[in-house]
């Protein structure tokens, strides 16, 4: 190692959003070892590593641990780290870095752009390309935190029932970052004034625009709250032609102003009719709000009906454009059906889940930038509060955690008696699902709800269940009276023949989003032991694990992946949506792309171990 390693000085211009984002991308980096941070990494003992570098740089608050790569013959990174038992071995103790040179002083590293380049060297230009365009997505990301900081968030001291409530609850999770994906609040595509009319976090009320399509080209269902034509300012006798379709207001504007003569020209080839002709309605109609998946809508006069629209938006990477495929349409009503006719008739499961009805829906022209879903919500949900899982960390306006309020409004006070309920249903819920049934759901936080009534047990409440995974085998020996509903599902990939899949998305999804992090990011705020809530989260798999085991259902691989192998999977997120192609990856799907590189937090010496203290 070089001995004049002497820093530069600290950059200046990096401020406190930009650091937070960038150390959330650099552990990110190290929990999906891109490019082999950690795997061709060495990890030193400070004592161990130079003077020159092991001098008392203000950013770098004298870590234990220095990552060392080397970048090149001569040039190496060198990072702070601290060990880690939760997602990743290894985590930055700061958002800052050297990279030593052979000739010269080391570098001080502190910004996305340095860091993603010294992760993008010597690549080719079309990965260097998926490198480039991450840096945007970041800087987005910084741009629109910067920006919801500025915003009024609803206050929680009176945790109120109804729509509004969940509506509130919506707005707040929007302001609630991703556990792992770093620059999830980046909406790609989303100018600031589109930001402040049309995202969650503002949450302001718009009009929906209207094409009128004709009538031969829709597959689906039109919506009911559909207006009149003449309220839309097109001629009451184009009805008997046509039909009006739902558009959100920014692909009205922009998007199909560029695309409705391509539209146009593909219907009438089709149906080989001049006439055959979408025409952009020139007034707005139905009032609706955004929702916390931007894309998806909520009637402002009709609060438990939502409207999904394609919209012309990229998240969580930048091949995660925001359209929605015809398949997904019916594949979704269909896992409904599935999911409630188990819920139905399973004892295990009864009670468990409600699931809103989404049958309505339908596209034009089987096109994914041209179809609409419309969601339902029970109507017995009026005097409840329902909140979806990714709003439980989020803080209001007085910095009330959202899950603190539901626990003082519905178990008074008592967040521990709150948590032990909903991981219990969590659990009971999904390990039937899978290990009984042959289902895995992706019923991620945004799409997995909780109903809190008053004197009444918790409840799980679906939503947007169009990607999860059956293995057909299993579900046919318990509902064989299933099978023919199977043959609506469109989307093969929903069809597995392997265990291992529905294993990877109960770990993913249902452990890691929807349990540990929130249990993670309890205990980051000081309101829990995670030690100790690791260990009863262990004690409940294995009080749910027997019970399937007394009604015959196999469980010992569960519990040998959940409890006793040394890894878990992790979703490698960044890498699927924005750093790889899936022809590199592998993946058919780039939200069920996994590695192997989480510790087990039940194994042998993690600190949270089933087996420490016993």
């Amino acid at each position: 190692m070089p001995g004049n390693a002497k820093h530069s000085p600290a950059v200046t211009s990096v401020d406190e959003h930009h650091r937070y984002m960038l150390i959330r991308l650099i552990d990110c980096c190290l929990r999906e070892d891109i490019r082999g941070l950690v795997s061709t990494a060495r990890i030193l003992p400070s004592a161990e590593v130079a003077a020159g570098l092991r001098t008392r740089h203000s950013a770098f608050a004298a870590p234990e641990f220095w990552l060392h790569k080397p970048l090149t013959a001569s040039d190496g990174l060198w990072l702070p780290v601290r060990r880690c038992d939760y997602m990743q071995h290894w985590k930055a103790t700061t958002p800052c870095w050297l990279v030593t040179h052979q000739t010269m002083p080391a570098t001080l590293g502190e910004t996305a752009r340095h860091w993603l380049s010294l992760l993008s060297a010597n690549l080719p230009p079309t990965r260097h390309d998926y490198y480039d365009r991450y840096l945007m997505e970041f800087d987005s990301a910084v741009e629109q935190r910067r920006w919801s900081t500025t915003l009024n968030l609803p206050a929680l001291a009176s945790m109120h029932r109804g729509w509004s409530a969940q509506q509130d609850l919506e707005q707040l999770a929007a302001h609630q970052d991703h556990p792992f994906y770093p620059t999830a609040r980046a909406k790609m595509g989303l100018s600031q004034k589109d930001l402040i009319a049309y995202a969650p976090e503002a949450m302001n009320t718009f009009e929906l625009g209207w094409l009128a399509v004709p009538r031969q080209a829709i597959d689906g269902d039109l919506a009911d709250f559909t207006p009149k034509f003449e309220r839309v300012g097109l001629p009451a006798a184009l009805e008997k032609s046509h039909a009006l379709v739902p558009l959100h207001p920014l692909t009205a504007d922009t998007y199909w102003e560029e695309h409705l003569p391509e539209l146009n020209q593909n219907l009438q080839a089709r149906f080989s009719d001049p006439e055959a002709l979408a025409i952009m309605a020139p007034n707005r109609r139905v009032s609706v709000r955004p929702t916390l998946s931007v894309r998806t809508l909520c009637l402002t006069e009709a609060p438990w009906v939502h409207l999904k629209l394609p919209l012309q938006m990229r998240s969580l990477g930048h091949r995660n454009v925001r359209t929605i495929a015809p398949s997904t349409i019916k594949d979704g009503f269909t896992f409904q059906r599935v999911l409630q006719t188990l819920e139905n008739r399973d004892p295990l499961l009864r009670g468990c889940f409600d699931h809103c009805d989404e049958r309505q829906g339908g596209a034009v022209d089987q096109r994914s930038d041209l179809g609409w879903i419309v969601r339902l919500y029970p109507m017995t949900l009026h005097n409840t509060t329902v909140s979806c899982v990714a709003a439980l960390l989020a803080r209001d306006r007085h910095g009330i955690r959202v899950i603190q309020a539901l626990a003082n409004r519905f178990r008074g006070g008592d967040l521990d008696a709150l948590l032990t309920d909903y991981i219990n249903l969590q659990l009971k819920t999904h390990l039937t699902l899978w290990l009984k049934h042959g289902i895995a759901l992706e019923s991620n936080q945004q799409n997995c709800m909780v109903i809190f009534e008053d004197n009444q047990p918790l409840k799980l409440l679906f939503r947007d269940n169009d990607s999860g995974r059956i293995l057909p085998s299993r579900l046919q020996m318990t509902q064989p009276q299933l099978m023919p509903t199977l043959d609506a599902f469109q989307d093969p990939r929903i069809f597995v023949e392997q265990d291992t899949a529905l294993k990877d998305m109960f770990i993913t999804i249902t452990l890691q989003l929807n349990i540990t992090s929130i249990l993670s990011g309890l205990a980051e705020a000081g309101l829990v032991d995670l030690p100790i809530w690791f260990r009863r989260l262990a004690d409940l798999l294995l009080q749910h694990l027997d019970v399937l085991d007394g009604q015959g259902v196999e469980t010992r691989q569960a519990r040998q992946a959940l409890l006793e192998s040394p890894s878990h999977p992790v979703k490698y997120l960044l890498l699927s949506g924005s750093l790889l192609s899936k022809d590199e990856s592998g993946a058919t799907d780039i939200n069920k792309y996994y590695g192997y590189t989480s510790p087990n937090p039940w194994f042998l010496g993690t600190g949270y171990g089933l087996w420490d203290n016993r």
